[in-house]
């Protein structure tokens, strides 16, 4: 069998309701005559069951055409394993395949169609000494440090920071085919999985353990018209192995809105992680929570929390954009605080909340008198940056999370370094570290970022990963720990830190895959 690939897809049953169904395809497909080129390859094809109780059986569907399925397949009803349904069929591999599937009543009335999932051909691995033929991309070019204005301790390009290793993930892309890349610190990119909802590019992931097996696992939020859906994806060695979804918002929200922004982490110290979710300005300020996977991801339930698991986050009252969740433990305690940025505020505003046993009240290390910080990047951005994007991750190593927030548009690509809730949030006295990212002209003109932390040098200490909204350059900028004052590092092609990715239509979302 070949190296497993996921997909998911969305499914209305018989009775209206509508599910998802996650699919893993460890081999692709045919039926007809077989081109001497092609082989027999064993596809085992799992899948969630459907959770409408008329649901009694499923069809598979395959063509060589979008939307024209020459072959179908009756798997009847599966017997399940754990949480999934798994069915093997050997097909053909020597082209490109479009897949999709229903689920059918015990009178044969099937539901509408899953999201089609086009499979790629099977291409052999090249023989030792073929360098094969991928693109081995461009490299990040000409570079030029940025300075910084900021408050407190700042960073500038002149001062370079330790080496990547060139095999680690560094973000994560979409194209408009709904597949899902990892950019290594090259430039090139590797297939991880595809979900229909990811064609538009508009994507929001986070990594995390959800499985408690110490590797990073995958939750992506998605845009508009997105139906609320969080794609999680569980990944062993670097390999997508399971995929599943779930509904975030009311039901009024996902039809007509449907934007989700995820985080998660771990709230109640049992080395697993939870979900929470934010959304668009529509659902003022509340946020959702869902519990791990050992408990299938049902709502959270807090003294906080309704029933639902939906929580209602302090907010100023100037407050009317959508709110921005992130997890991690700043104060060392081994359970997870959830820290909400918002948009639709002048200056840049962050919540932090205790974890899970304390019922998610304020931290307690804000001192402020208000539920909330405020947080201003420079001068400028005070004006204007009313977008806040936080992080989390151990940048000096003593096993408490530092606070990374990046802003909006017209924060001159600015990102504010706070210290734990031991030390202090702000490091500098009055303000935070303030790390000056991006290339000059689009400090100026654009200024907007996102944030990530990962030890990606295996010191012990997490490194800053940024990325840029709305460039043609499609680039990361990689710092270095607090240990070397957040200087840039070196990449193969780059000095200051610069990841520019060899596909050019695409846009990199700033996460670290290990």
């Amino acid at each position: 069998m070949n190296t497993t690939k996921l997909f998911s897809s969305r499914v209305c049953g018989s009775a209206g309701r509508r599910w998802r169904l996650a699919f893993v395809v460890s081999a692709f497909v045919l039926f007809t005559s077989i081109p001497a080129s092609a082989v027999l390859r064993e596809y085992r094809v799992s899948f969630l069951p459907s959770v409408s109780a008329n649901a009694s059986g499923y069809m598979l569907f395959v063509g060589r055409a979008h939307g024209v399925y020459s072959a179908s397949f009756d798997l009847g009803s599966p017997p399940s394993r754990g949480w999934t349904i798994v069915y093997a069929v050997d097909l053909e591999d020597s082209s490109d395949l479009y897949v999709a599937l229903t689920a059918y009543d015990a009178l044969g009335k099937q539901s509408a169609p899953s999201n089609e999932i086009r499979v790629l051909a099977f291409v052999p691995p090249p023989v030792d000494g073929d360098p094969g033929t991928a693109d081995p991309g461009t490299g990040g070019g000409t570079t030029v440090g940025g300075t910084s204005t900021g408050g407190g301790t700042s960073t500038s390009g002149g001062t370079t920071g330790g080496s990547i290793a060139s095999g680690i993930g560094l973000g994560l892309t979409s194209l408009s085919d709904g597949m899902l890349r990892k950019v290594l610190a090259d430039g090139t990119f590797t297939v991880l999985t595809l979900d229909s909802l990811a064609s538009t590019g508009d994507l929001r992931p986070v990594t995390c353990d959800l499985d408690g097996d110490g590797d990073r696992d995958l939750v992506v939020g998605f845009g508009r018209g997105s139906g609320g859906q969080i794609a999680v994806i569980r990944i062993e060695k670097g390999a997508v192995i399971a995929i599943r979804s779930i509904e975030a918002g009311p039901d009024l929200y996902r039809t007509k809105y449907g934007e989700t922004f995820p985080a998660c982490g771990d709230l109640d110290g049992d080395g697993i992680a939870e979900i929470v979710v934010g959304f668009e300005r529509h659902m003022q300020g509340v946020v959702q929570v869902f519990s791990s996977m050992a408990s299938r991801y049902k709502a959270f339930k807090s003294t906080r929390t309704d029933a639902d698991g939906y929580m209602q986050i302090p907010v100023p009252a100037s407050f009317s954009g959508s709110t921005h969740p992130a997890i991690g433990d700043i104060d060392g305690d081994g359970r997870g605080e959830v820290l909400v940025g918002m948009d639709g505020t002048l200056g840049g505003y962050l919540t932090i909340l205790d974890d899970s046993s304390s019922g998610f009240k304020v931290h307690p290390s804000n001192r402020t008198g208000t539920p909330w910080i405020r947080i201003d990047p420079s001068a400028a951005a005070a004006k204007t940056a009313s977008s806040t994007f936080p992080a989390l991750g151990d940048l000096d190593g003593d096993g408490r999370d530092e606070i990374a927030v990046s802003f909006g548009r017209g924060s001159e690509a600015r990102i504010a370094i706070l210290n734990d809730a031991v030390e202090g949030f702000f490091s500098a006295g009055l303000q935070p570290l303030v790390v000056a990212a991006g290339r000059p002209d689009y400090q100026l003109n654009e200024g907007e970022t996102r944030a990530a932390l990962s030890d990606i040098d295996g010191d012990g200490r997490d490194e800053l990963i940024v990325g840029f909204r709305g460039t043609e350059d499609f680039e990361l900028q990689v710092f270095d720990d607090l240990g070397t004052g957040m200087s840039p590092m070196t990449t193969s092609t780059s000095t200051e830190g610069f990841v520019t990715g060899s596909v050019r239509k695409a846009q990199i979302h700033p996460i670290a895959i290990d």
